[in-house]
């Protein structure tokens, strides 16, 4: 049975609004919330998020919400344009290039997706969520070895991440090690994580 690593696919909203007198009060306040619910997708995250992408202005952080909410609007071709402005305007913005990376992967370009995760990893090497995004493509193309060094790197960021452990187990056994994988599958078990008890049900003999 074919084995498949999750994408995260997260899109990393921080926003800021232009002027010469820098931030409001308003968008302060958005922005400690989103920082905050780093990671989450809930209903309140979500509205924060639209509320900074209506915005005034054209920064950096301005346009990558805006880029985010078109996404979320199914909008992939826009949101896609708007992502290269931010990517062309703020070149060392490396949220935006990690944004950007996955709405081409989204939309199947998976050799401009690759380079912008390189680009963002280059930017910032220990940025999770790229280093996990690109493992996941590479082991998606048939190429498990680069995959691999990317979940290890991804699991030196944030150590025990059940996400992390379960696409290095796939990775593992991938490369013909499923001794090795099953240690990574049951680690990532622990958490109750559903793919990886299912993984090591299936592929690992049974404690006696």
């Amino acid at each position: 049975m074919r084995l498949l690593v999750s994408l995260l696919l997260l899109f990393v909203v921080s926003c800021t609004t232009t002027g010469s007198e820098g931030p409001g009060e308003q968008e302060l306040r958005l922005r400690e919330a989103f920082e905050k619910q780093w990671g989450e997708r809930s209903a309140a995250s979500d509205s924060v998020r639209i509320a900074l992408a209506a915005l005034p202005g054209r920064n950096e952080y301005i346009l990558y919400c805006r880029a985010w909410k078109q996404a979320s609007e199914g909008n992939k071709d826009r949101a896609l344009k708007t992502a290269d402005s931010l990517v062309m305007g703020f070149p060392a913005f490396y949220k935006g290039i990690y944004l950007r990376a996955n709405l081409r992967l989204e939309n199947r370009d998976t050799s401009g997706s690759l380079s912008d995760f390189e680009r963002c990893l280059k930017k910032n090497p220990l940025f999770f969520e790229c280093r996990m995004n690109r493992g996941s493509l590479f082991f998606t193309k048939g190429m498990p070895d680069m995959a691999f060094q990317d979940f290890k790197e991804a699991l030196k960021i944030k150590p025990g991440n059940a996400q992390a452990l379960l696409n290095l187990g796939n990775a593992h056994y991938a490369l013909g090690q499923p001794d090795s994988a099953c240690i990574q599958w049951s680690k990532a078990a622990e958490s109750g994580l559903k793919e990886a008890l299912e993984a090591k049900e299936k592929r690992c003999l049974s404690e006696k």
